[in-house]
């Protein structure tokens, strides 16, 4: 059973008869080497013991020096905010053609075509039978579709600039 407890480089010469091609390495180092391998642990166990102990340098600027303690706020906080922020940003700038679906030239015509098409589909009064989350959807989209036209009609309503009067 001295078989199981071999290195595998000692097995295959025990079953192939054959030496192996590695020297046969020391257990034990010379005492020289030893000593200086144990004060090198030491001072490597020493150095360890001593960083852990002394606290992390800090920086003088962080976000908790700059800012009171009521006004720092937890990542996700920050997050949700400048999400809903960006949302509504994002709603306020959406231009007014692409509402209503209008490419090319915009008229009268084609503001109240588009326009009456989606108060068709998203008037309140016609999702009555539908479900709430329906009903709240277009609600959304019949107020997006009205601010549209209104914005679409009062800038044709308003007057260009002053044409250069000829004398």
């Amino acid at each position: 059973d001295l078989v199981g407890d071999l290195p595998s480089h000692q097995l295959r010469e025990h079953i192939m008869g054959k030496p192996s091609r590695r020297p046969e390495r020391d257990p034990e180092p010379p005492p020289a080497v030893r000593e200086r391998l144990v004060a090198a642990a030491e001072q490597h166990a020493a150095a360890a013991r001593a960083s852990a102990e002394a606290p992390a340098p800090r920086s003088p600027w962080t976000l908790r020096s700059i800012l009171p303690e009521s006004l720092l706020l937890p990542w996700w906080v920050v997050l949700f905010l400048s999400g809903y922020a960006l949302l509504k940003l994002g709603m306020g700038l959406e231009h007014p053609c692409g509402v209503l679906g209008i490419s090319g030239s915009v008229s009268r015509g084609a503001i109240s075509k588009s326009y009456r098409a989606l108060s068709m589909c998203t008037h309140p009064d016609k999702l009555r039978a539908r479900s709430e989350d329906d009903m709240k959807r277009g609600e959304l989209l019949f107020k997006r579709a009205s601010r549209a036209r209104e914005e679409l009609l009062a800038s044709m309503r308003a007057p260009g600039p002053a044409a250069p009067a000829e004398a």
